[in-house]
């Protein structure tokens, strides 16, 4: 987009999203400066309250461009609104237009076409753009071409737009429905898949972008606590904010990817409820109430663990009673205590992967069986029963099971619509239940030979595009693994290092008249300098945060469960532990 088409098109967003109905743009801009006063003042009264935290320079700068960020974030908002629209329309349109395609071969006419996808809610913002073009014809008697225009000019897709603009110039030249949207699918779908391997790429971008900025922010938090040792300074504040960048890159990472990643997910959204979801709810109600209670034992016992730990690393060091144990050791229980305590999520978390490979093999089997029984069912004068018992014989893996049941509620007169339904809900496949439903909808009155094709198709191309997605969202994974074990490394040697640096210095303060006059700058350092006790919390607090965002960031790019994260999220904990206790141990040999 150049910059008179960037220009072009944030006029518009402001246009259509500060209407004098909606939000009238004076009233908009008060709020802008409203916001700016606010935040200005609320962050004056802070540093007045509380100088000894946020009064040192970084903290005042930092604090600054926070304040900047949020009202140039609230300026921006209907523009990001805008193109938010535009984006949702985007991933909509794949379904969009396979439908377009069935019903096209169903012999609907155009105008009923855009009645039945305007009441579907489904495709949210795509629904309301269409819905626009069912007003203007139903209502307002406006000619199908030229309300298909007028909508064109207004809407946030660029996609949807080029494709309105071609309907329009196929209403005029007289093509039939069948034969637009018949060329349509190539068209719109190779557009998709552009779009689609692009994000891909951004995404490939991204994770380089989240590895550098991660260490990077690492490496100024090991710096900011070892500085109390050259400025003489109190690292407590430092330290705070250190971490807590981290925390907001992370945030800001998470906010990026889901809106860069293809919206697409696993599992389906239908209302029933399927055993599978049960029993999924139930896992993790219980998995919870195991969490609390393992982690309320933990707090119990916490003393015991201190003193076993304290038994094995003065045996494993050859340490008697009198002579000092590094504290560091200890400042790895509170990761463990929390570890052990999140330990049962891996139950419900586990049994969501095993159902979620079991959905990509189903939807792998879906096309050749639609295929099959579209083949079947129009030689059958629209009977699904005998196309089905003989589809039976064949091997569809996973998929066969859910075959199966379809036959036999259609064999004993379930009506036919809630059968198929049943099938969709059961396969707990999101491409499934929105392919299925348009299959079921068009084999009623059209062509199931030609509908079936349609959707096979399509849905072998998203299949392979996913594909994609799932091979990222694997590497992205393992790349997070590495990143949380390289914190936890740095984290903790770097709290070795810094009460090493203490235990060092501490008898050998001098003066401060006695420090100048022989320019032993350096030996004026006093403990309370190196805040030990908020370095290790910020360290393991800012662990358990980043294990916790990266397991869902791996969840935005796959589509997943949310409650598959929950496994992630407990092997990145105790793959920080189990670093930071084996830095710990291996550690004491460097001062014994």
């Amino acid at each position: 987009m150049d910059t008179t088409t960037f220009l072009e098109y944030a006029a518009k967003a402001y246009r259509e999203q500060l209407r004098q109905d909606v939000w009238p743009f004076e009233r908009f801009l008060a709020a802008c400066i409203a916001l700016g006063i606010l935040l200005e003042a609320g962050w004056l009264l802070l540093t007045i309250a509380f100088p000894v935290y946020i009064g040192d320079p970084l903290t005042a700068f930092l604090g600054f461009c926070a304040v900047l960020f949020f009202v140039v974030y609230f300026f921006l908002t209907p523009y990001l609104a805008y193109k938010n629209k535009g984006e949702l329309i985007d991933r909509e349109m794949h379904l969009f237009i396979t439908r377009m395609g069935v019903l096209a071969a169903s012999d609907a006419s155009r105008k009923e076409m855009f009645e039945l996808l305007a009441k579907m809610r489904e495709y949210g913002n795509l629904a309301k753009e269409i819905d626009k073009i069912f007003t203007l014809v139903s209502k307002w008697n406006v000619g199908l071409e030229k309300a298909c225009r007028t909508v064109a000019t207004q809407t946030p897709s660029e996609l949807f737009a080029n494709f309105l603009l071609r309907l329009a110039h196929a209403v005029e030249t007289g093509e039939t429905a069948e034969e637009f949207f018949e060329s349509e699918q190539t068209v719109i779908m190779d557009q998709y898949e552009i779009r689609y391997n692009s994000a891909i790429r951004s995404v490939e971008l991204m994770k380089e972008v989240f590895i550098t900025m991660n260490v990077l922010l690492i490496m100024i938090l090991i710096l900011v606590a070892v500085l109390p040792f050259i400025t003489l300074q109190d690292m407590g504040s430092d330290v705070i904010v250190s971490g807590f960048l981290i925390v907001v890159f992370d945030v800001i990472m998470l906010y990026l990817l889901d809106s860069i990643v293809p919206g697409e997910r696993i599992w389906h959204s239908m209302k029933m409820k399927t055993l599978v979801q049960k029993r999924i709810d139930r896992k993790l109600q219980y998995a919870i109430v195991m969490c609390f209670i393992v982690t309320g034992i933990m707090i119990a016992i916490w003393p015991n663990i201190n003193m076993l730990l304290d038994q094995g690393m003065r045996s494993a060091l050859g340490l008697n009673s009198n002579q000092d144990l590094p504290h560091a050791t200890y400042y790895v229980i509170p990761l463990l205590v929390l570890s052990v305590g999140v330990t049962p999520l891996l139950w419900p978390g586990l049994y969501v992967m095993d159902q979620e490979d079991t959905i990509i093999r189903r939807d792998a089997q879906y096309p050749a069986f639609i295929r099959s029984l579209g083949g079947s069912v129009g030689s059958a004068s629209k009977s699904f029963t005998l196309p089905l018992k003989k589809l039976r014989m064949h091997d569809f893996g996973p998929l066969k099971k859910n075959i199966d049941d379809l036959y036999r509620r259609l064999s004993v007169r379930i009506k036919t619509e809630r059968a198929w339904e049943y099938f969709a809900a059961e396969t707990q496949s999101e491409l499934i239940s929105k392919f299925n439903e348009m299959y079921v909808e068009g084999s009623k009155t059209g062509d199931t030979k030609k509908i079936s094709k349609i959707i096979s198709d399509n849905f072998t191309r998203l299949n392979g595009l996913r594909e994609l997605k799932y091979e990222s969202g694997s590497t992205f994974l393992w790349m997070l693994y590495g990143i949380t074990i390289s914190m936890s490394f740095l984290m903790f040697f770097g709290i070795y290092i810094v009460e090493q640096f203490m235990l060092l210095f501490k008898d050998l303060n001098l003066p401060s008249e006695a420090a100048g006059n022989t320019g032993l700058y350096f030996f004026s350092f006093t403990p309370s300098m190196a805040n030990i006790p908020v370095l290790w919390t910020v360290c393991w607090v800012v662990l358990a945060v980043h294990c916790a965002l990266s397991s869902l960031l791996v969840k935005y790019i796959t589509g997943g469960h949310k409650v598959s994260a929950g496994v992630h999220f407990v092997g990145m904990l105790w793959a920080s532990t189990i670093t930071a206790m084996v830095v710990m141990y291996a550690a004491q040999f460097l001062v014994v």
